[in-house]
């Protein structure tokens, strides 16, 4: 399992995609999750590993309430059970963060 592959560079991407050489044609004995950001999707199309992936899957960003419901279970779940962020603020972070709980890098 590969967390943050967005961050993974080319060279990175391509050793993974050598990997997946073995019995390319048939069963490969090679597995691997690549979990990261939006971004990742057009570095695995830069380094032809795109072919490759047999699995996909998107998580698309939460909805505003979403947001606020994610906000006040994190705070509560350090000990914080009232309201932190006003409404307006809450909207804010949901919209700088486009509805994901980190927002994409590069």
């Amino acid at each position: 399992m590969l967390d943050e592959a967005h961050l993974l560079g080319h060279d990175e991407l391509e050793s993974v995609r050598i990997l997946t050489n073995h019995e390319m044609n048939s069963s490969s004995p090679f597995a691997c999750l690549l979990i990261g950001q939006p971004t990742l999707r057009r570095k695995i199309k830069l380094a032809a590993l795109d072919q490759r992936i047999a699995v996909r899957y998107h998580m698309n960003g939460m909805t505003s309430q979403e947001t606020v419901d994610c906000l006040r279970h994190h705070l509560a779940s350090v000990g914080r059970p009232d309201p932190l962020f006003t409404e307006d603020a809450a909207a804010l972070i949901h919209t700088a963060g486009r509805g994901y709980p980190a927002r994409p890098t590069t």
